[in-house]
């Protein structure tokens, strides 16, 4: 649904400039664009079905609570030169899919449009950041930065800064 969503919405703003410019345009772009280009018209119609069902589940969420809190990502923050194409490896199993695995949990609200917060929460034991991430109802953007202030003057996250750093 995510693929086939904002591939659509990606080549219908930026497909002109793939054709012109291919390239010199930056080769992941160039990549993830080639991926998503050959969605048929069937796909996209019933991946926004699939979206307007994902947003009533979200939004269901507020019904009992305010905030949302969860996990940025599955696991600490990758090397500057991870290969987005490449496996990565988290929990230590392998996993070939990077964008689906290391980041499942951004992923709903860029569809359902719920603003949502990334901040950071400490390190793994791999010395990498880790982040929570606070997720509210649409419209409720102000409210959801109260608390990221909030949790960010409670759990102060810069000291001890870990070694690999100094």
């Amino acid at each position: 649904m995510w693929f086939v969503n904002n591939g659509a919405y990606r080549m219908a703003q930026f497909g002109h400039h793939l054709r012109q410019h291919r390239a010199i345009m930056c080769p992941t772009f160039v990549r993830q664009m080639d991926r998503v280009a050959n969605y048929s018209a069937a796909e996209l119609y019933d991946a926004i079905f699939q979206r307007t069902r994902l947003y009533r589940q979200v939004q269901a969420w507020f019904d009992t609570c305010d905030i949302v809190a969860m996990p940025t990502l599955s696991r600490s923050a990758v090397p500057i030169d991870q290969d987005f194409f490449g496996p990565i490896e988290i929990d230590n199993q392998l996993v070939e899919n990077i964008r689906a695995s290391w980041y499942p949990y951004t992923m709903p609200f860029n569809l359902t449009g719920n603003p949502a917060i990334s901040l950071p929460c400490g390190f793994g034991t791999d010395g990498m950041p880790l982040a929570i991430q606070l997720v509210a109802r649409p419209g409720a953007d102000a409210e959801l930065l109260h608390v990221a202030a909030a949790f960010e003057s409670a759990r102060p996250w810069a000291q001890p800064t870990p070694n690999r750093w100094t």
